[in-house]
């Protein structure tokens, strides 16, 4: 059911986060993302299981989808709404990794901001440790680029 709502959503309908169907897509990735996974923050030292918090976190996040002019817009439509995109998180694990002040390699491995790695542990995180389970090498896609915006961020 959620994959056919999702297959509804035309790449206009992101352009305008304020507009119904973009919330609506909001829900329903955040709905596959929790059939696929459980209902807790997939950041494995929180403990935050509280369906109303979480976030669907994009891992190669939407606005850069969207302006990927070599992408059709089916290619578009299909990464933005792949649950190997994505991870459910706690708002403060997705603040942290959608500014990338966090980036996990392939194998689930946390890397930390230099900016913020004297306050890691007030987010329960680890630097060097396993923090999330890699569901799939399908993943990895995604993270290879969320790691390469990460190394960019923290070489500026």
């Amino acid at each position: 059911m959620i994959n056919s709502e999702l297959s509804k959503v035309s790449i206009q309908d992101f352009k305008n986060e304020s507009n119904n169907k973009f919330k609506k897509y909001r829900r329903l990735f955040k709905g596959l993302l929790i059939a696929k996974r459980g209902i807790k923050c997939e950041v494995l030292s929180c403990g935050i299981k509280n369906q109303e918090l979480m976030i669907g976190s994009h891992i190669k996040p939407v606005n850069i989808i969207i302006n990927d002019e070599s992408l059709t817009d089916f290619q578009k439509i299909k990464e933005i709404s792949d649950p190997n995109n994505g991870f459910l998180l706690c708002p403060n694990h997705d603040a942290l990794f959608d500014k990338q002040l966090i980036t996990f390699n392939c194998k689930g491995i946390l890397e930390v901001s230099k900016s913020i790695t004297s306050q890691a542990h007030h987010f329960n995180l680890v630097e060097n440790k396993i923090n999330i389970n890699i569901s799939g090498k399908e993943v990895n896609k995604y993270l290879d680029f969320h790691n390469n915006l990460f190394k960019y961020k923290e070489n500026s």
